[in-house]
């Protein structure tokens, strides 16, 4: 995956996570899929069991997320600026954006 395609895929994490965020309650199994999907671009239906499939890396960072988003659920505004740097903290990690560059699926055809 190229600079910017990276680049892109980490920002439309951040603002599904950021809308979640924003809008109340989020739903934080659908915002999970929706993350793991947006991960995953051959989509849910790429394996025998209809599994996503994430590297360890990729799936790990999404459930992380997933936590800490629920951590701050109801948490004050000043919190909400907390959460959202863990989130990024998250995304960002080596591992994930090595993941990323090297994911097959992403490479240009």
């Amino acid at each position: 995956m190229n600079e910017a395609a990276l680049h892109d895929r980490l920002a439309a994490a951040y603002n599904l996570i950021g809308a979640a965020l924003r809008g109340g309650r989020p739903d934080f199994i659908r915002l999970t899929d929706e993350l793991a999907v947006l991960f995953d671009p051959k989509g849910p239906f790429n394996t025998p069991t209809g599994n996503l499939a994430l590297p360890p890396e990729i799936g790990r960072a999404v459930v992380d997320i997933r936590q800490v988003m629920e951590r701050f659920r109801d948490a004050s505004a000043e919190s909400g600026e907390d959460a959202v740097r863990e989130i990024w903290a998250v995304l960002s990690r080596p591992t994930v954006v090595a993941t990323l560059k090297d994911r097959e699926a992403f490479k240009p055809g």
